[in-house]
């Protein structure tokens, strides 16, 4: 979860995303994917994410 609230971060401070900005994002994985769906309202608040999409890898 660590890895993936910092990705997001990361990436909106590459766009000058403004801090209280709500922005869409992603999450594609496999193995993973019923913890991270655990965790989506967390991952949500701390990266200011909305909506969150979690779905299985994309081929």
């Amino acid at each position: 979860m660590i890895e993936i609230i910092r990705s997001i971060r990361n990436v909106r401070a590459r766009y000058k995303v403004e801090a209280a900005k709500q922005i869409e994002a992603w999450v594609y994985a496999d193995e993973l994917l019923p913890q991270i769906s655990s965790q989506a309202e967390a991952i949500k608040t701390l990266a200011r994410v909305n909506p969150l999409a979690i779905a299985p890898r994309r081929e």
